[in-house]
């Protein structure tokens, strides 16, 4: 999870949100350490990336190799934010803002009835996707 600014990652942890977050990060970010170092051996699915948008990461903080980036920002064409490795293919996807902040919770993609379940009540948008047109 690669917040857009620090202003925001100060709301996160004023709003107690941020705690939940480094709970279930395999990596936090530290200004203070070199980045290659500290994110060479995570063993969790999200690590929490130093603030930036997703344009400012393609420039200079790409995904480690055969990593799967989800962000809510175009600019995902290949190589743009992740490179390929030797054992899997970099993966950019883009996603609603629900889906990527469900997805960071679950550290998977949800399914749609997790999605619905968690946006209850919340009225995101009139538009629905087409039940056929999901892959299971």
């Amino acid at each position: 999870m690669a917040p857009p600014t620090y202003n925001i990652v100060d709301e996160l942890k004023v709003e107690g949100d941020w705690d939940v977050l480094v709970k279930y990060a395999g990596f936090e970010f530290d200004d203070n350490a070199p980045k290659d170092a500290a994110r060479t051996g995570y063993k969790n699915i999200l690590y929490l990336e130093r603030p930036g948008c997703n344009l400012c990461m393609g420039n200079q903080e790409k995904a480690a190799a055969g990593d799967t980036v989800m962000a809510t920002s175009t600019r995902l064409f290949q190589g743009r934010v992740v490179k390929d490795s030797q054992e899997k293919k970099g993966e950019s996807l883009l996603s609603s803002t629900p889906v990527v902040v469900l997805s960071t919770i679950l550290g998977r993609t949800p399914t749609m009835a997790e999605y619905k379940t968690a946006v209850k009540g919340i009225n995101l948008t009139k538009f629905a996707p087409s039940q056929k047109q999901l892959v299971k």
